[in-house]
């Protein structure tokens, strides 16, 4: 499938950022193994999903509020994404955004596999309320190859929200299976990661990005 994000490395083991969604076979439930809060650019994100039944629908959303200069180029990416223990059939990638320039353009790429395969789609307009979307991208089946997301773009704002939607059926059942990956595009900004199974939120947390100069309190 496609090849989204690489930077952020938000390391603690998990959405490292991060969050643990455990679900229970039949009735579905999130627990939080750690969270912090607080997470630099280029930290690991990853999310734990344990006693996963076979075809059914899992998602997961990446909703990030950038902050950035109004009327400035914007490069945001998904990168390095990897799901361990856990095959996605079907794989569907939509991507909205908000607070574009209009009229500006909105670039998407994509890279699988190392690079081996690498797919630049055409220019997607920014329509006349600052919003776009790029929907309904699909690869066979996504795994534990790699996948890394770019999106560039020109801010109407000093805030550009963007939400990025992987969704898809498991490809077997799993006790455990493991999703990583990094973000990179903004050196401060919030940011919530939301995973659903049957349609059902089992883990949602926000986390704040800082970059290194910003003093810890």
């Amino acid at each position: 499938m496609m090849s989204i994000l690489a930077g952020l490395k938000w390391s603690i083991g998990v959405l490292s950022i991060i969050c643990i969604g455990m679900l229970c076979i039949g009735t579905v439930s999130g627990v939080m193994i750690s969270s912090p809060d607080v997470v630099k650019p280029g930290d690991e994100v990853s999310v734990f999903v344990g006693n996963l039944e076979n075809n059914v629908p899992v998602s997961v959303l990446v909703v990030g509020d950038i902050k950035t200069d109004a009327g400035s180029f914007f490069s945001y990416g998904i990168h390095d994404l990897k799901l361990n223990g856990l095959k996605l059939n079907s794989p569907i990638l939509n991507i909205y955004l908000q607070g574009l320039l209009y009229p500006s353009k909105v670039n998407v790429t994509l890279i699988q596999k190392n690079g081996d395969i690498y797919i630049a789609l055409p220019p997607k307009a920014v329509k006349q309320d600052g919003t776009c979307e790029v929907t309904n991208l699909q690869r066979p089946t996504l795994d534990d190859n790699d996948i890394s997301l770019t999106i560039n773009g020109t801010a109407a704002k000093t805030q550009v929200p963007v939400t990025v939607e992987l969704t898809g059926t498991s490809g077997s059942a799993t006790s455990f299976a493991e999703c990583n990956f990094n973000i990179r595009g903004f050196s401060n900004g919030v940011f919530d990661v939301i995973t659903k199974v049957n349609n059902v939120d089992v883990e949602r947390k926000q986390f704040t990005v800082q970059d290194q100069l910003i003093a810890i309190k």
